[in-house]
Formats: structure tokens, C-alpha cells, sequence
């Protein structure tokens, strides 16, 4: 936060969520270019995000953070591989409604997966898909809901006054397969090229809502950064609780060797 702009998440609220169509465009394309990069290091980021993609300072370019739950991939035989582990443990931790089909469905993942996620932010702060607001107080029982409404959607009627590009763009990813790598990445910015082309402009008439005007309307970067501080530091304990809930999966002798071991580092700190 300190060293770039807000996220995109943040620009929706700071917009009182309606941001412009030529934003989400803009912000579409070179999303695409960040996951056309990572894809090619044979890398899925499987948790895409508003919150995960960063506004320069400059409010020209969209950068994508936080690898935390990333994997590597590899093909083999036209197959997606991935880790085995990787598979279903994190899945149900960061599923949300911006998540793909397939890992509500706990399926391997896949570049496409990135894809989906992507399109359904672009159709959601567009305010195109108000379909995905559901107001469920259990998270377990949220997502459950959220999961059926994409077994069913159809965009189409899900996503009523959209842009067709937007649509195109949704039906495109979801009608490839998994297996398919490269995704055709020019293909869809050309999709959102033609969109931003009708209404007269092109990528660099187009810049952000970046930092400098966020302060100038006493937006309170202070507040964000604690938020950020706080989630970061939740994100740790829970880290720590399964580090701690695997040691004690150990047999007895070595759970008690571990133990001591920490005890011992405690008081040579201490001294």
C-alpha cells in the first residue's frame, strides 16, 4: 500500500461502485497481459481477486499481487498436472464468489480457472451480475449457494444490459477446456479493444483513479493499511494453527523432542 495505489477493490467503493466500463476495460486488458506472463511461467495464481489487483501510483497500469495460494503446473499428455496436494486442501479456504466453477467443484486447477475468475469480476463491478450478491451469514452455506447459481448460469440472462464483449469474453472461457494452454489472451484483448473503440477511445486515453486523487478527497489511506495489517496478521495465526495441528500429528516422542527444542530457543532469547 505504501508503495502503490489502492486495489481495485478499493477504487469500486472510492466510486461508489459504478466504475466506468472503459476502467474495467482497461483494467480487463492488462490483467490478461499479467496472467498471459504467469501462465507462461507455468504458473496458476488460483485466487484472482479485486483485492488482489493493484493500481500503480501512476494509475496506468494494474499490477497482480499476493502468490500465497499460486501452484506451479505442468503438462503432460494434453493434461493439466499440478501438485496432488494442492488439489482440494487450500480449495475451500479462499473460495469466494469470484472463484471458478471448477474449484468450487474441487477439480484441478488450470489457467482457465484464472480466466473465469477474471471475467466474473470484470461482468460483477460492472454491475452486471447481481446474481452473485447473496446475503448468507454461515460462509459455508454462502458459497454453497453461490456454487449452485454457477451450475446453472446462463450469461445471457444472468448478465442482463453487459456488454457483449463482456459476455463474449465469460462464454469464451468457459467453453475452452482445461487442457487448453496457451488461452488465445489477444483474442479477448481484442474484445475489450473493440469495446473501448466504441466509445472513442484507446488504452492510453484511459488512466485510473490513482493515489493522489484518493487524498486530495480525504480518502483515509491510514485505515486501508491497518485493514491490511490486520488481515495480514490473521492470515499469519491461521498459518500458525495448521503449522502447530501438523506437529502434533507426529508420534508422541517426536511431538515432545519439538517441544523441548522450543523451549530451549525461548530460553536462550531470554538470556
Amino acid at each position: 500500500m505504501e508503495r502503490h495505489g489502492p486495489s481495485l477493490k478499493l477504487v469500486y467503493n472510492y466510486l461508489s461502485k459504478n466504475i466506468p466500463v472503459t476502467i474495467l476495460c482497461l483494467m480487463a486488458i492488462q490483467t490478461l497481459t499479467c496472467l498471459e506472463q504467469v501462465h507462461k511461467h507455468l504458473i496458476i495464481h488460483r485466487n484472482l481477486r479485486p483485492k488482489k489487483l493493484v493500481i500503480s501510483q501512476s494509475g496506468t497500469e494494474i499490477l497482480l499481487t499476493d502468490f500465497k495460494y499460486a501452484c506451479r503446473y505442468r503438462k503432460q499428455q494434453n493434461n493439466i498436472l499440478v501438485n496432488d496436494n494442492l488439489r482440494t486442501t487450500s480449495n475451500k479456504r479462499f473460495l469466494n464468489k469470484f472463484s471458478s466453477l471448477n474449484q468450487h467443484l474441487e477439480q484441478v486447477s488450470s489457467p482457465k480457472d484464472d480466466l473465469e475468475s477474471l471475467a466474473l469480476i470484470i461482468v460483477y463491478y460492472g454491475g452486471f451480475a447481481p446474481v452473485l450478491d447473496i446475503k448468507e451469514e454461515n460462509r459455508g452455506l454462502k458459497i454453497k449457494k453461490i456454487e449452485q447459481i454457477k451450475l446453472t448460469l446462463l450469461s445471457e440472462l444472468s448478465f442482463k444490459g453487459a456488454p457483449l464483449e463482456f459476455i463474449q469474453f465469460y462464454n469464451g472461457v468457459k467453453q475452452s477446456s482445461v487442457s487448453d494452454y496457451p488461452q488465445d489472451y489477444e483474442k479477448y484483448k481484442q474484445l475489450f479493444r473493440k469495446l473501448l473503440n466504441s466509445c472513442g477511445l484507446n488504452e492510453k486515453d484511459v488512466v485510473y483513479p490513482h493515489l493522489q486523487m484518493m487524498k486530495q478527497h480525504n480518502y483515509d489511506m491510514k485505515v486501508i493499511m491497518e485493514e491490511q495489517e490486520t488481515q495480514a496478521q490473521m492470515d499469519s495465526i491461521d498459518e500458525d494453527h495448521r503449522v502447530f495441528r501438523k506437529i502434533k500429528e507426529l508420534d508422541d516422542q517426536k511431538y515432545h523432542r519439538l517441544i523441548s527444542l522450543e523451549n530451549q530457543n525461548q530460553s536462550s532469547q531470554k538470556q
